[in-house]
C-alpha cells in the first residue's frame, strides 16, 4: 500500500458543510444588486471554482469589470454569516486528529479565499493539524491549475514529491488537480461535485465517509 507524505485536504464540500452560509450571503447581497437570489441547489453546483467564478455562473451575463464589486460585497457579508451557518463534515475533525497522530503531514489546499480559511480552521478546531492553509489570494492560480502546487504547496514541503502526496476532494477541479500535479486522488463522495465527472478521473480511492481514510491510512 502507499506510504502517503502529505494529504492535502479541499475545504468546501470536503471538510466543512457550507453550501448554507454561502447560500445566505447571497440571498443578502443578489437583492443589493438587482438579482434574483439562487436556492441552495443552484449554489452547490456552483461552489469550489472560487468566488469570482460562482458569480459568473450564478449571474447569467455579469460583465468581468463588475465581479469585483460582487466579490467585496460577498466578503463583506459573509464572515459572521460562516460562523453561524458552517459546520464540518461528521468525523473530520476526529480523522485529522486521529491522522495526526499517526504522524501524517496535512495541509488545506482550497479555492476559497485564505483571511476566511484561517479564521474557519482555527473557529472549527483543525488549525492544530495542518502544517499549511492554502486558499485563494491575489495571484493565485486556483485549482486545477498545477502551479497551486509549484507556488504554494511544494516550496512548504522540501523534499515531498507529488508520487507521495493524496489529494482528498469532493469535486471535479480537486481530483484534476492532482492529476496534473501527479498525486492520487481520494474522492469524498459526500460532497458537492458531480460523482460521474469525478469518477473519471479515476481516483486511487473513494470514500462515502470521513473515518474511512484511517482504513488505509495506517
Amino acid at each position: 500500500m502507499q506510504r502517503y507524505e502529505l494529504i492535502c485536504f479541499d475545504y468546501d464540500g470536503t471538510l466543512v458543510h457550507s453550501v448554507p452560509a454561502i447560500t445566505a450571503t447571497m440571498a443578502v447581497i443578489f437583492p443589493e444588486f438587482g438579482v434574483e437570489p439562487p436556492d441552495q441547489n443552484d449554489v452547490r453546483g456552483a461552489v469550489g471554482m472560487g468566488i469570482r467564478e460562482t458569480f459568473h455562473r450564478l449571474v447569467p451575463g455579469i460583465r468581468e469589470e463588475d465581479v469585483d464589486g460582487w466579490v467585496d460585497r460577498y466578503r463583506e457579508v459573509y464572515p459572521p454569516i460562516e460562523q453561524e451557518k458552517t459546520e464540518l463534515f461528521p468525523k473530520a475533525q476526529e480523522t485529522l486528529c486521529a491522522l495526526h497522530e499517526r504522524g501524517y503531514r496535512m495541509a488545506v489546499v482550497s479555492n476559497k479565499g485564505r483571511r476566511i480559511l484561517d479564521r474557519s480552521t482555527e473557529r472549527l478546531g483543525l488549525a492544530d493539524y495542518l502544517d499549511l492553509v492554502v486558499g485563494d489570494r491575489p495571484g493565485y492560480a486556483r485549482k486545477p491549475d498545477p502551479r497551486v502546487w509549484d507556488e504554494d504547496v511544494a516550496p512548504n514541503f522540501p523534499g515531498v514529491t507529488p508520487d507521495k502526496v493524496l489529494l482528498v476532494g469532493d469535486a471535479y477541479p480537486d481530483l484534476a488537480f492532482a492529476k496534473a500535479i501527479g498525486a492520487s486522488a481520494c474522492y469524498a463522495t459526500w460532497g458537492y461535485g458531480d460523482r460521474e465527472h469525478c469518477m473519471e478521473l479515476g481516483p486511487a480511492h473513494v470514500i462515502d465517509a470521513f473515518p474511512e481514510l484511517l482504513d488505509f491510512l495506517k
